[in-house]
């Protein structure tokens, strides 16, 4: 991939196959690592039909293939439950084909929801995610605030790392 062949934007509704795919393949990518973070309702077709209809799925492509995806939203009480509404944006489920990982297509999606957050009026942009992968998102600038437990209704309280980049 050259710069500038990926195009971010959000996802439609006929992207929904290849959204879910990708996520599916970073899900079992983690799980082989003996990381599994993501829940099978966290990219089930359900959760990716709905993220669609809410306007909070990004999805990055080179040429017609989407090779990563991410969502973004305005809130994040599980996670953030302490920051006001409208402080921050809350970048999820970050996933790129595996044939993409280590390349631009991380950064290129990031810059983009960064780009979103600030046209919001947005201060930060913020996410959690497993430990074990928290050197990407330091590597793209953010800074590691804590650990943080969740305690999710439907499944057994887990740690993440909590990052923050200003906007």
């Amino acid at each position: 991939m050259k710069a500038g062949e990926c195009a971010i934007g959000w996802a439609a509704r006929e992207d929904a196959d290849e959204v879910a795919a990708v996520l599916a393949e970073g899900a079992a990518w983690m799980a082989r690592k003996g990381w599994p973070d993501w829940t099978a309702h966290d990219i089930a077709p359900e959760f990716v039909a709905s993220a669609i209809a809410a306007g909070e799925m990004a999805a990055a492509r080179v040429g017609a293939s989407v090779v990563g995806v991410c969502t973004l939203a305005r809130s994040d009480p599980e996670f953030w439950p302490q920051d006001a509404p409208g402080e921050a944006a809350y970048l999820h489920r970050l996933a790129v084909r595996r044939a993409f990982a280590g390349g631009r297509v991380t950064p290129e999606i990031v810059a983009w929801c960064a780009q979103i957050a600030r046209g919001w009026g947005c201060r930060a942009l913020k996410l959690d995610c497993h430990p074990h992968i928290s050197g990407i998102y330091l590597r793209l600038g953010f800074t590691r605030l804590d650990q943080w437990t969740t305690h999710p209704s439907d499944r057994t309280p887990y740690m993440v790392d909590r990052f923050v980049t200003p906007l």
